[in-house]
């Protein structure tokens, strides 16, 4: 019994098979999270250590470099990146594709715990592993309230936002902890006789909360405590520090103040303007974007109700926004896809089995979800493209069943007979071709680079598409072909049908005889043709990773000189502010600021520095009524801010929506000296300046700040009994300050700094006079046991695989020079630098460097897609020859790929190789079906040339059905020219011209090359015996069903 007959036997069982797909999968996809893009494994560890206070060299010496030493052996790490600037250390790992990311940041977690030499006061390096995930929602608390009660409404928002199912943190910026600063005045301390490190030993032995035991009565226990925590500031300010035998005792109050703060502002944030705290939600993997963003909004308004009006909480970059706009783009998409297939459908068949074809697109899809759902896959807009992109794909088997029981049935066969028959003669060449589209799309998992992870859920959610449909065409169609299907009585369907495709066929017929006649002169041209256009399509056609239509918002990154206060570089973002605030509401939706800091889109990090600002402006939604394109509104602003007083350098960036693949431009100059290192890096930025299309060239060398240098000379030190350790401690705790213990109320720790009193810590003389204790309790002056010298210091000290490293980034005008083409003329201008500057070295990364191993990467699916199709087509034909006969369909598909991306005035760019993979899987389908019916009919008798038309007209209507239907089905997006499923277009603009031009070129290309192929046998196999040819005299008659009469 085959699969066929098991279908039409037991109607009951396939019947409720569906229906539960169905239900399952409806279900299944309610509940599946919903979100822009998927979260995708950077395959990268962070490693950050804080030591407080710290300059950049120092931090390098003793943390960055010390740390990459103990790590750089550990197996599956590709590559290290390291950033060394005041009071932090940031190391990047990254991590070989396929390691376990979990086991290998465990090992560096092992290696830095064994670590000796490791600065005592710095904070425990924290390793954490990397996963690209998109923030859900903004929130901004503002108003004109004390900051403490601004917190208390940013605390009670974290607390109920984190019981939302699915989110995973909120991240607050702008919110500082609050602190206790004893500000001593050392005039008054040193005339005592004490020092600064007296008050810290004090504190620190005075705030104790300590359990005692258990006192054991006759009838009960008692808890035994020791308590000494403090209460309150007055407190504190009573502590004792010197103990004298006449009651006059010293406290803090006598040698200082005692004042409750906040942490010392390092960068804050502001909300259209205005001061505020920022809250970002970020989700678990499972968490579903919009049923968050819709608890955030409720919360939100539960507490703004319960406040004053002097307060608001203001919403920003909301996802779930752009979510609900694109995924209703989508299915509106894949609406008019279906609605477009199925009117092909009962325009090309009977109604009922169009019916019934059309059927099995939403059981596919189902069964699908619920695959997707077992491998813990999300609803988004990659899923949603990729169920469009299938939507076509899967009928087509359906289609070739469908339309071969259909022809039984209008020579008269039974509606069982017809069905198990129709279905067994194309069982083989259906599942061969679905194999064949499957083994274009699953080798595109093997897409290294940031691009092969991020484009992976397409051929995974295509190929379970595709299985679930071989599953419903052979195991539930046919039992609802001979159950449900009959020929209409009134032949009136029957007549249309035959004379549109009657005259269709004739036409065909015609046509292929004269291709037939002079089949040597047209593949020759066809070559020619697809010669050429990959010749033009090598040398003249741009090539660029992604080109966006239009953009969601972009960044404006300031910096003022190095060594502004935070105060000041805030004052210069304000006059930024002023001129994003003048564009039209239409236009703009909303901007925050980050003063002190630049979060790095690319890698995903915080870069602190008072001297840095960052605005985020953001548009209102693509189809917002008056909203101009993001790139008109980019360019205006820019102009604007061409002149900013107390700007040293403004840059305005869009936000493209994609993996993150780095800048388009981003060299790599490595050595030891930085001096040298800058001054390449100068020679790269002059000659960037002088390649037109390139714009906003920046590097990361900045001079820091100029560094006191305390010196401590160690043969004076010892004299006075000093160590460096001693030394360096107390002139921290006097300047920077030292946390000397904590006080706990309610969830806060609220930390005890001691330091000096601002008008004496911010004065160099009374630095140089520092007094320091030693052992024996003297006060020894800092000048008597240590030397001052000036230098100035670096902001940050990048490095990269252990070697220090400048990094000029850019970005491209795509109007006037590809980003690969402007890095070709970087690496030949910069050739010989190893020659001219011996042990430096300049590198390419950022989008270049993505691009070339996306591409290398692509040519490997490539090859291996092209090596499985011809497996699977070798065992089909039995033959080593005739795959090649099939997959000659590829090329041509090219052909219609080069011209699309003209026609459509689209570039090339790696969605359009992705694209052109998969057509290779697409287009064999219709040339396997029809030269496994001129094998059939061959292997009946028939003659060569009778078996080739023959076979050319019965397999015109689903040749042309299952290609019209893929078109049809994805049309829409390669339209597509604003909003984020435009970036999709140029893959779709590959399938749908590249499968066009093939589909007409294979109706004739393949009966040719059987023809030659049966030439070439003659005249190997029988010399002596003259070629038959279809001559021009001949009169083809075509019959009703299979009869092709050639009368000479």
């Amino acid at each position: 019994m085959n699969i066929a007959q098991f279908s039409v036997k037991n109607p009951v069982f396939v019947n409720l098979l569906l229906l539960l797909i169905l239900i399952v999968g409806f279900i299944t996809y309610i509940h599946m999270p919903k979100e822009i893009f998927p979260v995708i494994p950077l395959d990268r560890i962070h490693i950050t250590t804080i030591y407080q206070d710290v300059a950049s060299e120092e931090i390098e010496k003793t943390v960055t470099i010390p740390i990459e030493n103990v790590i750089q052996g550990i197996d599956g790490i590709k590559e290290i990146r390291s950033q060394s600037m005041e009071g932090r250390s940031f190391i990047e790992l990254d991590i070989e594709l396929g390691r376990d990311l979990k086991k290998i940041a465990q090992d560096v977690e092992n290696e830095i715990n064994r670590m000796e030499d490791f600065p005592e006061d710095a904070e425990d390096p924290i390793v954490t592993d990397i996963e690209s995930e998109f923030p859900v929602i903004f929130l901004s608390v503002s108003g004109d309230k004390d900051e403490l009660i601004l917190r208390e409404i940013a605390d009670e928002l974290e607390d109920r936002i984190l019981d939302l199912p699915g989110v995973s943190k909120v991240i607050k910026q702008g919110y500082r902890d609050r602190e206790i600063w004893i500000e001593i005045d050392p005039d008054r301390l040193y005339a005592y006789g004490l020092s600064i490190d007296k008050v810290v030993n004090v504190l620190r032995g005075r705030n104790f909360n300590l359990p005692g035991g258990t006192i054991k009565g006759e009838k009960e226990e008692i808890i035994l405590r020791t308590v000494g925590e403090y209460d309150n500031l007055r407190e504190i300010e009573d502590t004792v520090l010197l103990r004298r035998k006449d009651g006059k005792h010293v406290y803090i109050r006598d040698v200082g103040t005692v004042r409750e703060t906040f942490e010392e502002e390092t960068f804050y944030g502001r909300m259209n303007g205005s001061r505020s705290i920022n809250l970002i939600v970020l989700k678990r993997r499972t968490g579903d974007t919009i049923k968050i963003a819709n608890g955030v909004k409720k919360i939100k308004e539960e507490i703004l109700s319960e406040l004053p009006p002097s307060v608001s909480i203001t919403i920003s970059q909301d996802s779930s926004r752009w979510i609900k706009n694109r995924l209703k783009t989508m299915y509106n998409n894949g609406a008019i896809g279906l609605i477009l297939v199925c009117l092909l459908l009962f325009l090309f068949l009977n109604g009922q089995m169009a019916f019934w074809t059309a059927v099995g697109i939403p059981a596919s899809f189902l069964g699908a979800v619920i695959v997707m759902e077992l491998n813990g896959m999300t609803i988004n807009m990659l899923t949603l493209f990729s169920f469009i992109l299938a939507l076509g794909l899967v009928v087509d088997d359906s289609i070739v069943v469908t339309e071969n029981v259909y022809r039984h049935l209008l020579r008269g066969t039974s509606q069982v007979e017809a069905t198990v028959i129709g279905t067994q003669e194309v069982f083989a060449p259906v599942v061969s071709a679905t194999l064949t589209t499957i083994a274009a799309f699953v080798p595109m998992l093997l897409m290294s680079g940031m691009m092969g992870k991020f484009m992976a859920v397409i051929p995974i959610v295509v190929t379970f598409s595709l299985i679930s449909s071989l599953i419903e065409c052979l195991l539930v169609l046919p039992s609802h072909l001979a159950d449900f299907v009959r020929l209409p009585k009134n032949r009136s369907h029957k007549k249309i049908e035959g004379r549109f495709i009657t005259f269709l066929r004739k036409k065909y017929i015609t046509l292929l005889s004269y291709c037939l006649r002079n089949r040597y002169k047209f593949i020759g041209l066809v070559l020619l043709v697809a010669l050429g256009v990959g010749y033009y399509a090598k040398n003249y056609m741009d090539f660029i990773l992604f080109r966006a239509k239009d953009i969601p918002g972009f960044f404006i990154e300031l910096e003022t000189p190095e060594g502004t206060k935070l105060k000041e570089t805030g004052r210069v973002l304000k006059e930024v502010e002023k001129e994003v605030a003048k564009l039209s509401p239409a236009d703009l939706d909303s901007f925050s600021t980050l003063v002190g800091a630049q979060f790095d889109y690319h890698r995903g990090i915080m870069n602190p520095g008072t001297n840095l600002g960052q605005i985020y402006v953001e548009l209102k939604d693509f189809d917002a009524p008056g909203r101009r394109n993001g790139f008109l509104v980019l360019k205006e602003l820019r102009d604007k801010l061409q002149f900013i007083p107390g700007a040293q350098s403004l840059t305005v960036k869009e936000v493209n929506w994609g993996p993150p693949v780095g800048a388009p431009i981003e060299i790599k100059i490595r050595g030891k000296d930085y001096e040298i290192l800058n001054r390449i890096t100068q020679e790269v930025k002059q000659y960037l300046s002088t390649i037109e299309g390139i714009k906003d060239i920046k590097d990361d060398y900045k001079p820091g700040k100029w560094e006191m240098r305390i010196k401590v000379k160690e043969d004076k030190a010892a004299i006075y009994d000093l160590d460096v350790a001693t030394i360096a401690l107390a002139v921290k705790t006097s300047i920077g300050g030292t946390k000397a213990n904590e006080i706990r109320e309610g969830k806060d720790e609220i930390d005890l700094i001691v330091k000096l009193q601002e008008n004496f810590r911010n004065n160099i003389e009374y630095i140089k006079n520092l007094k320091i204790e030693n052992q024996f309790g003297e006060l020894i002056p800092l000048n008597n046991v240590a030397e001052i010298d000036w230098e100035m210091g670096l902001t940050a000290i990048n490095r990269k695989d252990q070697r220090r490293t400048i990094t000029v980034s850019a970005e491209v005008d795509t109007d006037i020079i590809t980003s690969n083409e402007a890095n070709r003329l970087i690496a030949e201008h910069f050739a010989d630098l190893s020659l001219r500057y011996p042990g430096y070295s300049l590198s390419f990364g950022g989008e270049h460097e993505e691009q070339q191993e996306s591409i290398r990467s692509l040519i490997r699916a490539f090859i291996v897609a092209i090596l499985l199709i011809y497996l699977i087509l070798g065992n089909l034909f039995k033959s080593f020859f005739q795959p090649f006969m099939v997959m000659f369909a590829i090329p041509l598909g090219f052909i219609g790929v080069v011209v699309g991306h003209l026609v459509m005035g689209e570039v090339f760019g790696i969605l359009s190789l992705i694209g052109s993979v998969a057509l290779a899987g697409i287009v064999v389908n219709d040339s396997l079906i029809l030269v496994d019916f001129i094998n059939k009919s061959r292997r009946q008798g028939w003659s060569r040339w009778r078996s080739i038309l023959w076979s050319g007209k019965v397999r015109l209507r689903p040749i042309l059905l299952t290609s019209i239907t893929t078109i049809a089905a994805v049309s829409t997006l390669a339209f597509k020219r604003t909003g984020q499923d435009a970036f999709l277009a140029p893959m779709v603009i590959s399938i749908v011209w590249g499968l066009l031009f093939s589909t007409i070129l294979i109706l004739l290309i393949i009966p040719c090359l059987y023809a030659i192929s049966d030439d070439l046998m003659e005249v190997i196999f029988n010399s002596t015996k003259r070629v038959s040819w279809l001559r021009k005299k001949d009169n083809i008659e075509l019959a009703e069903d299979k009869q092709i009469v050639i009368k000479g």
